[in-house]
């Protein structure tokens, strides 16, 4: 009985022995079947290889190395598809593995792909198990997006740096995050003293970049140097995910050019006007209305608006005026040459004044919507006695 019971209880053990590895097994296909779904689904090229040759690749990676299979692939040495010059680097890589689940840092490196081109990648590898062999699963990054994507940052980072305008950018709440070489010249401000200050603070002006965007991403308006002062500048603001960049166009030395522009046309002798081809006096200097008789102070008429409306008449006699648009016409289509002779009637006294007029247009290749200049000097009678009498 102790034997019998013996034996039975040593069957039992067996039995459930047997059972136990049978549970096993099925684990261990099921786990493998798992992994082997997670590498074919994975978005990375998954390369392994055994000996030196490819033993499996993923539908990924035999996309990225351009076969039109993975039995084409299969078999081949790696060395087949990784670049001479990056061949070394490989080995050692794998070569500092020494016990199973081992893993080599990233490093890049390049593939040959069966198409003849080449591709950046980023490789790790890990030392594991394949059907019962040592292995080496490789995992391959396509770096292609990522340096299109750095070269494009380091353009785009260069232009910041090289722009004569100042690129600021700064968070949702206006705190100066980025201050290029141009903001620091403009504002006369360092970045380490701009960074992580109020915008504001860094242009000495109220700026409130999400207010610029609402009223239209464009603002004219004055700003201060970090020793005080003042900056005409012209401010464009974009919100970014991140929060907004802004563009400040230091527009102090065209304001001074403006300026000093305006003090010489104003202290010529001779009268200038510029109309527009709608016939708008768009210009008038001083002197061109004390020669046709304008008095600047005259409250019922806009001195620019009636330079248009005095009538003018050629050397002729003819009128060529008081009709602006007529006026720009015959000045665009007849192209008078400098040295013409006009009569104009003063409107203070009636009287007829003869001009010497030189007549240009502003823009020669875009004839049909060019403003005309008109520079003339007064001279002391008609060369055609009587013409306008």
């Amino acid at each position: 009985m102790i034997r019998d019971t013996h034996n039975n209880e040593l069957e039992v053990q067996v039995c459930n022995t047997t059972y136990a590895a049978d549970d096993t097994d099925i684990q261990r296909q099921l786990f493998d079947q798992h992994y082997r779904q997670l590498l074919d689904h994975c978005p990375d090229v998954i390369l392994v290889h055994v000996n030196g040759r490819l033993v499996y690749v993923n539908p990924t990676g035999t996309k990225t190395l351009a076969a039109a299979s993975q039995d084409e692939l299969l078999g081949r040495r790696i060395t087949e598809l990784v670049h001479p010059e990056s061949v070394p680097d490989m080995m050692a890589r794998i070569g500092s593995l020494r016990e199973l689940g081992d893993t080599s840092n990233p490093a890049q490196e390049t593939l040959l792909l069966l198409d003849g081109n080449a591709l950046e990648v980023e490789a790790t590898s890990v030392l594991t198990v394949w059907n019962g062999n040592l292995a080496y699963l490789v995992v391959l990054r396509d770096l292609s997006r990522q340096k299109a994507a750095e070269k494009a940052l380091r353009y785009q980072a260069a232009l910041v740096n090289h722009v004569s305008d100042a690129v600021i950018a700064t968070t949702h709440t206006g705190i100066v995050t980025s201050w290029n070489p141009a903001a620091e010249a403009i504002y006369r401000r360092p970045a380490a003293d701009a960074l992580a200050r109020p915008v504001s603070e860094a242009v000495g002006a109220p700026l409130y970049p999400h207010e610029v965007v609402a009223d239209g991403g464009l603002l004219h308006t004055t700003h201060r140097t970090s020793d005080g002062a003042a900056l005409a500048v012209q401010v464009a603001v974009t919100a970014m995910d991140s929060g907004f960049v802004l563009v400040c166009s230091d527009e102090s030395v065209w304001c001074r050019a403006e300026q000093m522009f305006q003090s010489v046309i104003s202290s010529l002798v001779e009268g200038v006007v510029v109309l527009s081809p709608d016939g708008d006096a768009e210009l008038v200097n001083p002197a061109a209305l004390r020669i046709l008789g304008i008095d600047s102070s005259d409250s019922l008429y806009d001195p620019a608006t009636r330079v248009v409306k005095i009538p003018i008449y050629d050397h002729q006699g003819r009128a060529v005026g008081p009709d602006p648009v007529a006026l720009i016409e015959i000045l665009r289509t007849q192209g008078i040459d400098s040295g013409s002779i006009f009569a104009v009637e003063r409107p203070s006294d009636g009287k007829l004044t003869w001009v010497s007029a030189n007549i240009q247009l502003l823009e020669p290749d875009y004839p049909q919507t060019s403003s005309v200049l008109i520079c003339f000097r007064e001279i002391d009678r008609s060369p055609v006695a009587g013409a306008c009498s």
